[in-house]
């Protein structure tokens, strides 16, 4: 095992994933809100990423999601259970192929199939649909980056 990494079959981790995005005239941003937390609640890692070049309002949502399994892997690795909640519906549908993702544009396809990837190399991963107030940190995290972003805090 690596140094650094907290892997264990008996692990889960508990991921929260948002996406925000603001249009102002022809200027479209985003930006992705990502918590990682034990079982018990703990939050072990939380990060938001600035995105200026958005070309679909749920891209976001997707990059978030594609962000925290990353992350997942880099940390953790992948022996561990994954639950994994979002509050986009359509979102989660595409991921879990309820939903046709060639609907989404090409540079969502991509994204779409690189989070399938990183899934199936989890031993378990179970993907809920959840109200944004049950997303609330990985939502705040998302809004407060755009906001920012928009009052010139980041560039």
């Amino acid at each position: 095992m690596e140094e650094g990494k907290q892997t264990a079959r008996d692990q889960s981790l508990f991921i929260e994933f948002d996406g925000s995005m603001k249009k102002n005239n022809n200027e479209i941003w985003g930006a992705t809100g990502v918590v990682i937390k034990t079982q018990g609640g703990e939050t072990l890692f939380q990060e938001s990423t600035l995105h200026t070049t958005i070309s679909k309002s749920t891209e976001p949502e997707y990059l978030a999601l594609k962000e925290a399994l990353e992350l997942t892997v880099t940390e953790f690795g992948t022996d561990v259970r994954l639950y994994v909640f979002g509050d986009d519906k359509g979102v989660l549908d595409v991921i879990q192929e309820d939903v046709n993702a060639s609907a989404t544009n090409e540079s969502i396809q991509e994204v779409v199939e690189e989070i399938q990837n990183y899934l199936n190399e989890f031993p378990m991963t179970i993907i809920s649909h959840v109200s944004r107030e049950q997303n609330e940190d990985a939502n705040y995290l998302a809004n407060q980056t755009v906001k920012d972003y928009e009052n010139g805090r980041l560039k």
